[in-house]
């Protein structure tokens, strides 16, 4: 694997101190992983890390897998004797959270997790593991929320008829904390919100574009879409599927009687493109940079002044006593030949 540093150790000594030393005096680089280079979100947090670390003087390898665990494995083994002053990692799955808590519990470093929440095994077995992300218990209510604005200002939303909404449901990897708390949440809002509604199909699309599109393309056949009234999407990959599927079929082009509705989580640059274009409605959007933003801060405190440097003050968001930093959500969506960018209200 590679590791691109955002400051080179050939570089002259006066260079090395006006980039390396005057913001951050970190006597060690960061490593960070991702474990997804193809992943758009994966690479949207790494480049606004390595942007900010950069712009901050701050020392950051970032290495990228291709989705194996074994990847992981081997970041871990290959930076096990570099100088080290703190793991930042993105890590497929809580499966994958137990490594880098013991790498970093045998080196005595801050770990923190980035965006995949590791669960409470992996936070409660060692004391300087840290969480940075979204909270996926949020994502799916706020999808139901601008679903409903749809509706709201859509009066033939109830295309076929029968008075309630029929909606496809595109889930993410069968088990995944994201995946079962966005599909639980969504279901919970849309029958606090008194929206009667049934889920004519769901598939588990593991994240994939491919899968949900073709998925969607027999839901078309099978299922017609007259009876679907909108597609849900655990994430905006297989949202884009999903786009691409209607489109073949002449649905989401600009006719106002050919549309669907599609709404997805993670708000990466494609399905952002999707909504300002009008062929896809919505998206919960999780702030890579936000995320990038907070993660650095939270290194850097780390390193110079321990875990009691940690404060709301310090990082501008509340620190919970599991030391998990939830960092907030975007809905962006697209009403009336508007697309609207909304802080969430609370519920």
């Amino acid at each position: 694997m590679k590791y691109p540093k955002t400051c080179n150790s050939l570089c002259a000594a006066a260079l090395v101190a006006l980039c390396c030393a005057a913001s951050s005096a970190l006597a060690d680089p960061l490593q960070a992983f991702f474990y997804n280079r193809h992943d758009a979100l994966n690479y949207s947090i790494a480049e606004n890390l390595r942007t900010l670390a950069e712009a901050q003087g701050v020392e950051l390898n970032i290495a990228f897998g291709n989705g194996q665990q074994e990847d992981l494995a081997n970041f871990l083994a290959e930076t096990e004797n570099e100088p080290t002053a703190g793991l930042i990692v993105f890590v497929k799955n809580r499966d994958a959270a137990a490594e880098p808590v013991h790498e970093a519990a045998k080196r005595n470093l801050p770990v923190i997790f980035i965006s995949s929440d590791p669960g409470d095994k992996a936070m409660e077995g060692y004391r300087n593991s840290w969480y940075v992300g979204n909270n996926n218990s949020q994502a799916g209510t706020l999808q139901a929320d601008i679903l409903s604005k749809y509706l709201k200002s859509n009066a033939v939303w109830d295309v076929n008829g029968d008075g309630q909404l029929n909606y496809v449901l595109f889930k993410g990897e069968n088990g995944h904390v994201a995946t079962v708390a966005r599909t639980k949440t969504f279901k919970a809002q849309l029958r606090k919100l008194g929206i009667k509604s049934k889920a004519v199909e769901e598939e588990f699309c593991n994240w994939k574009s491919d899968c949900s599109r073709t998925a969607m393309d027999d839901y078309i056949k099978t299922t017609g879409l007259e009876n679907i009234e909108a597609v849900i999407c655990n994430n905006d990959q297989m949202a884009l599927g999903v786009v691409e599927s209607l489109q073949s079929h002449d649905y989401n082009m600009g006719i106002s009687n050919q549309y669907v509705p599609v709404i997805g989580v993670d708000g990466i640059s494609d399905a952002l493109k999707r909504i300002e274009g009008g062929s896809m409605y919505g998206t919960v959007m999780r702030d890579a940079h936000a995320m990038a933003e907070v993660a650095l801060k939270l290194a850097t405190l780390l390193t110079q002044g321990g875990e009691s440097a940690v404060t709301r003050d310090a990082l501008g968001l509340e620190v919970g006593r599991d030391r998990r930093i939830y960092t907030p959500y975007k809905l962006i969506y697209r009403n009336l030949g508007e697309v609207l960018n909304e802080q969430p209200q609370e519920n």
